[in-house]
């Protein structure tokens, strides 16, 4: 006959050790081949390849480790401009967190086009080119 305190604290043991994220808002820097994102409080920042882009607000990650924000893309090469708005374009940010790695997935909006999917680490750097 098994322990029934035995299996309770192994059960508990065992749940401790999944890779999925807590529901919340996500925070750091994260990084990869061709990406990278900043996260702040009130804002997130991404550095893509010769892009950029932002979402103005948390990331904010669901129960399975899901997101999804609306920000904008800023396609194009050199030095932008912290106010250039002109080139941005609507943007949907999605993918899923597991532990330390991120999927990201951009889409804009209006061309229906999806750019990605890139993989981040948790305090990784980004690998980005950048365009002049």
């Amino acid at each position: 006959m098994r322990n029934p305190i035995s299996l309770t604290v192994l059960g508990l043991a065992l749940a401790g050790c999944t890779a999925t994220t807590a529901p919340g808002p996500l925070e750091g820097q994260w990084g990869g081949a061709h990406a990278g994102l900043v996260i702040a409080d009130d804002s997130v920042h991404l550095e893509f390849d010769c892009a950029a882009g932002s979402i103005p607000g948390p990331l904010l990650l669901d129960r399975t480790g899901h997101f999804s924000e609306e920000g904008v893309y800023l396609p194009g090469g050199g030095p932008v401009p912290i106010d250039d708005s002109t080139r941005a374009v609507p943007a949907r940010f999605a993918g899923q967190v597991r532990g330390n790695t991120m999927d990201l997935t951009v889409t804009l909006i209006k061309e229906e086009t999806a750019i990605g999917p890139y993989t981040l680490t948790r305090g990784g750097n980004p690998r980005v080119f950048k365009c002049l």
